[in-house]
């Protein structure tokens, strides 16, 4: 019994010292810039039910010297899952109440694009009608009124909308 208990000491023990602590972000950082080089909107048309998933993609740029950081990606609804697109990766998908901690960091001069994708069959074959979703993005950019704003306690945030009318064939 007490080599037991000493086995499971030692992998506790053992455990907590190999574990990965990670540091908290610092999101009071204001750091690049966000323009949106083709909007923050855009508007599908009649959907499909029937016809799949359908994705837009917003192009962004950091024209500026500093690194831009994104600290996270979150979407409106369970039906919309959002992915970051630069040069050399693609990060997600992102989808409803990320919990993600990485910070992706986008170069200074760099661009980059923000792809969302919806679902219109994720609710279901009744669910037909006028639908917007919405890709939130916060980052390091400084608050500018129209393309960064801000919201009480968090860090800068971007939105960018899809909408459509679902319809069945």
């Amino acid at each position: 019994m007490k080599k037991l208990l000493l086995v499971l000491v030692g992998f506790t023990l053992f455990g907590c010292a190999a574990s990965d602590v990670s540091t908290p972000l610092d999101t009071t950082e204001i750091s690049g810039t966000l323009e949106a080089v083709d909007g923050l909107t855009y508007e599908f048309g009649d959907i499909d039910i029937n016809g799949g998933i359908v994705s837009r993609e917003f192009a962004f740029a950091n024209q500026s010297d500093e690194p831009l950081y994104i600290y996270e990606a979150t979407t409106s609804c369970g039906c919309t899952t959002g992915e970051i697109v630069t040069e050399a990766e693609t990060f997600g998908p992102f989808g409803m109440r990320n919990e993600s901690q990485s910070t992706i960091t986008i170069d200074p001069n760099e661009t980059f694009k923000v792809r969302i994708s919806y679902d219109p069959m994720f609710h279901g074959p009744t669910d037909l009608g006028v639908r917007q979703r919405s890709l939130f993005l916060f980052t390091s950019a400084a608050f500018d009124g129209t393309v960064v704003r801000q919201y009480e306690g968090q860090p800068n945030f971007t939105e960018m909308s899809v909408s459509g009318t679902v319809v069945s064939s």
